[in-house]
């Protein structure tokens, strides 16, 4: 199914476990799976569809590396950064919301899951 346990992007096995309780206990969320390490398939209830999010742990979120996983994970919906010091720069702002692809730390990710529009 995937390369489940290896990452270039350097995200721990506790950073994807955190992510991962969240999504496994998050209201909105009927069923979810994991490939490739990072990348979460999360299908979620109000909206009926399925939102894929990449693991990171980034502290500033850079545009580079914002368009990078957009590249490399077709159909990317959400980015997660991680800790809520976390955050994206300014121009990885900018381009996600231009792809419509939310940006979110550990502080909000449970309102993204809940979001329709999670890029905003």
């Amino acid at each position: 199914m995937g390369n489940n346990g290896k990452n270039k992007y350097g995200v721990t096995y506790n950073d994807i476990k955190f992510l991962e309780r969240v999504i496994a206990t998050h209201k909105n969320v009927s069923d979810f799976r994991r490939t490739d390490d990072i990348v979460f398939h999360v299908d979620r209830i109000e909206q009926s569809d399925t939102v894929k999010v990449i693991c990171l742990n980034e502290y500033i979120l850079s545009e580079a590396l914002a368009r990078e996983i957009i590249q490399v994970f077709n159909d990317t919906g959400i980015i997660y950064v991680g800790g809520k010091w976390n955050h994206a720069s300014e121009p990885s702002s900018g381009f996600c919301r231009d792809h419509k692809v939310g940006i979110c730390n550990a502080g909000s990710i449970n309102a993204a899951l809940r979001k329709t529009r999670f890029w905003l």
